[in-house]
């Protein structure tokens, strides 16, 4: 009876989830700027982009998120970069992000990742990236 009682609360808790996820995405909009996107992280940016094939850790949340699926541990990662310094003006171009990623016991990946990229106090671009991964498999019967 309890392994009745678990299912039924996983496939709850899963459909609740699935909703707020449906209900709160369109409010997330994605805009950006007339900069160049110089991607995140050291390995995807040394890949040429081509890090969407290979991503198994957390900064696939911002190539490739099915690659997500691919983390097993929790993972945190962080960056900062100036870009293009030296400028003639002595304007200061900067690049930041913060990710982090955690399994979910009943199969899939949570993920949520924090991007921005700033030109001093005149302009600043953030991205927010919540993602969520759930393996079916679990719940898939074989008769």
């Amino acid at each position: 009876m309890m392994k009745t009682v678990n299912i039924v609360y996983r496939k709850w808790t899963i459909a609740i989830v699935a909703i707020l996820y449906c209900l709160l995405s369109p409010f997330v909009v994605q805009t950006f700027a007339a900069f160049e996107n110089t991607g995140t992280g050291a390995r995807g940016a040394a890949l040429g982009d081509t890090y969407v094939a290979v991503g198994d850790d957390i900064l696939s949340l911002m190539y490739n998120p099915a690659g997500l699926a691919q983390v097993h541990t929790k993972e945190v990662t962080s960056e900062y970069s100036r870009l293009f310094t030296g400028l003639t003006d002595g304007s200061n171009l900067s690049q930041s992000y913060l990710g982090y990623g955690q399994p979910i016991r009943w199969g899939g990946t949570m993920s949520f990742g924090w991007k921005q990229l700033s030109l001093d106090n005149l302009y600043t671009e953030r991205t927010l990236s919540p993602f969520l991964i759930v393996a079916v498999e679990p719940f898939c019967k074989v008769y």
